[in-house]
């Protein structure tokens, strides 16, 4: 019931990334030509490629894809920055809440990719 959907709602927290080592201009993430398909892959790519996209988000992606679309941001891209940025922070808070919760808990609040991590450590 209710605990299975609480399971379900922390396991499918993303990891929160500042950077990654995906190169946009090479292979296979060259094909992602638009923010709309970096913003929602599965809509663009077959399930492996989408995968691979989601997983090379991060605030550094997110403001690159910003800066490819500043024709588009003219008044705003201050903006648009400062609020991708908060999101991120505020993403960040909430993943620390779930660790610490899950110290508390010996692991239960801890998302999927995170408790991978620690048992595999």
């Amino acid at each position: 019931g209710n605990l299975k959907k609480l399971t379900k709602l922390i396991d499918n927290v993303e990891d929160v990334k500042y950077t990654t080592d995906v190169d946009w201009s090479k292979d296979p993430y060259n094909q992602v030509l638009k923010k709309e398909q970096y913003d929602k892959p599965s809509d663009w790519f077959v399930q492996d490629l989408a995968s691979k996209i989601m997983a090379a988000h991060s605030l550094q992606a997110d403001l690159y894809w910003i800066k490819r679309k500043e024709k588009q941001y003219k008044c705003c891209l201050k903006w648009v920055r400062t609020k991708v940025i908060v999101k991120w922070m505020i993403s960040c808070l909430l993943y620390l809440v779930l660790i610490i919760l899950g110290i508390i808990t010996a692991g239960f609040f801890w998302p999927k990719n995170f408790r991978k991590a620690v048992l595999f450590f």
